[in-house]
């Protein structure tokens, strides 16, 4: 049976971009499970060809996990070895795990029809010891949704403030100038797309400031670099556009967008000209650079099916082409497309498969094909997701052009994923390139140059200043407490040195209030996820900061 699909929908071949992406996944899934150690029968408890019985249970369960029932043949079939034809209709035609163990050992064991039952029994207490989908992922990511409701819902809570005194208290260090690299500025935290590896599961309501000038005021004398960014901004732009215009002190105007305003090639030609209108509308002795990057990736762009396997795309590919066709007639405009990594980085199997082959396909139908004129690896090789044992280099940017447009470049950057959020849920850890090894060297005191935990800071219009790689760090509301007492306290707070160089200590003083330490390395994706993770309660920045003082103290 196939997929069906909207009988008007704009993408000629939706559903065989659908099936390979399901059979690449699940694919690379089933390969990554075989090769766990855990999941090794011992041969003397469990005699017989049972070594791939934890495969085929994680098969059957991803299967229903992730693939709408008409659909589930084509992608089980995705393997043309005739030995699986079999392993194959059993994962169709069982509707449970116990059904599917019984007809396993039927094939398997035929001569020992008795021991069945307690074969069955031990395998099925031990698969869940195993199972990643014993947890249903509705309740797992209510939890989160509590979790993070805790963390996000009350910025300046008690405890943050008695650890803001604290910092308070602490001698300066000066000086009380500081530029930084980049800040933020997030105008709205609401998305309605909630894309399956998004950090946020609970998003804060954003009140709004009655007068924002005292921020536009600010934000020239911190840096030079601006990005908005916290959620869905397609009718957020006011901001981007005023600072663009006025912010003379700024040289760089970036905005993160999700692709969402690129309905039509219309609504894509009017929002870019609205940008370039602000640009012309600045004093030409303050020139500007104005970067608009777009989200593009197998999450953002990715193709759902219904439980009637009716296909769409959660943020069409169409709408990325029509933002890339209509910045050409905007050379002034820069365009980047940011990418989450996957195994395809690991060659130039990237530009020709999945999502990037779907937007190349969809912009020669306009006569506009894609050539990639470069490519540049990231600085250090990383673990394959499928097999970490093997370590390769990744494909991290890209310089590309449309048709015959080859003086209008476009850049297309790649990076990691951590399971933050909805990730931690709802994608397999073969789907992305974690930071696995990187955690281990910072673990062990082997920070890599140019690596740091982001503490650049983020102002939400509604007052409260948070940090880039932490949202949950807040010191202070900028109406309230002022930019001067803020400054203070990003110059003073041990806690932020020591998250900018990983400081080994941290990981050390968590396990001296928290007991799930080993739970969370063992979990950690990379290095900021940890630390991310480390500091993530209020409580335990407290405690954490007290001892750091502490140990200056001494």
């Amino acid at each position: 049976m196939t997929c069906p699909r909207p009988a008007d929908h704009a993408v000629p071949d939706l559903e065989a971009a659908y099936l390979a992406d399901r059979r690449r996944r699940f694919k690379e899934a089933v390969a990554r499970v075989n090769r766990r150690p855990d999941h090794v029968w011992p041969a003397a408890e469990f005699p017989g060809p049972l070594q791939g019985i934890a495969g085929a249970l994680f098969a059957h369960q991803w299967l229903r996990r992730h693939v709408a029932e008409p659909c589930r043949a084509a992608v089980a079939a995705v393997s043309r070895n005739p030995a699986h034809a079999s392993l194959v209709r059993l994962l169709l035609a069982c509707p449970d795990a116990p059904t599917l163990v019984a007809e396993l050992l039927r094939e398997w064991l035929p001569d020992a029809p008795g021991r069945y039952p307690l074969l069955q029994q031990n395998i099925l207490a031990r698969w869940a010891t195993l199972d990643p989908f014993r947890e249903d992922p509705l309740t797992r990511q209510r939890a989160i949704q509590q979790e993070q409701k805790r963390e996000y819902g009350a910025p300046l809570s008690p405890l943050v403030l008695e650890r803001l005194a604290l910092v308070d208290s602490l001698p300066d260090p000066g000086p009380a100038a500081r530029r930084f690299v980049k800040a933020g500025v997030i105008p709205v935290m609401a998305c309605p797309q909630s894309c399956r590896h998004c950090m946020f599961v609970w998003r804060p309501s954003l009140g709004v400031a009655p007068d924002q000038s005292f921020l536009w005021e600010l934000l020239p004398r911190l840096t030079n670099n601006l990005l908005f960014t916290g959620g869905d901004l397609s009718g957020h732009l006011d901001g981007f556009f005023h600072a663009i215009t006025h912010l003379t002190g700024i040289t760089t105007c970036a905005i993160l967008l999700n692709g969402s305003l690129g309905q039509s090639l219309a609504a894509a030609r009017e929002f870019l000209e609205r940008c370039a209108a602000a640009r012309r509308r600045r004093p030409a002795a303050a020139p500007v650079t104005v970067v608009i990057q777009i989200s593009f990736d197998e999450f953002h762009q990715e193709i759902l099916a219904d439980r009637h396997g009716v296909l769409r795309e959660r943020i069409p590919v169409a709408r990325v082409a029509n933002l890339l066709q209509a910045a050409l007639d905007h050379p002034e405009l820069q365009l980047v497309l940011l990418h989450k990594q996957n195994r395809l980085n690991f060659s130039t199997a990237l530009f020709q498969q999945g999502v990037f082959a779907r937007l190349d396909a969809e912009l020669a139908r306009r006569g506009l094909p894609i050539r990639v004129e470069s490519h540049a690896p990231a600085p250090r090789p990383k673990a394959d997701p499928v097999d970490p044992v093997r370590r390769a280099g990744v494909i991290r940017e890209a310089v590309f052009t449309l048709g015959t447009h080859r003086r209008r470049p476009f850049h297309f950057v790649s990076s990691t994923l951590d399971a933050y959020g909805r990730a931690a849920v709802r994608v397999d850890p073969a789907e992305y390139v974690a930071e696995r090894p990187l955690l281990q060297d910072v673990l062990a005191g082997r920070v890599p140059p140019g690596e740091a935990f982001d503490t650049d800071l983020m102002f939400r219009v509604d007052g409260p200043v948070t940090l880039f790689s932490a949202f949950h760090i807040c010191l202070g509301d900028l109406g309230r407490d002022g930019a001067d007492r803020i400054l203070a306290r990003h110059r003073k707070d041990p806690l932020l040195r020591a998250l900018e160089r990983f400081d080994p200590r941290l990981p050390v003083w968590y396990g001296e209030v928290r007991n799930d330490l080993s739970a969370l390395v063992e979990q950690a994706t990379g290095p900021y996820h940890l630390f991310h993770r480390l500091t993530r309660e209020a409580e335990v920045r407290l405690a954490l900061t007290r001892r750091l003082v502490g140990f200056r103290a001494d």
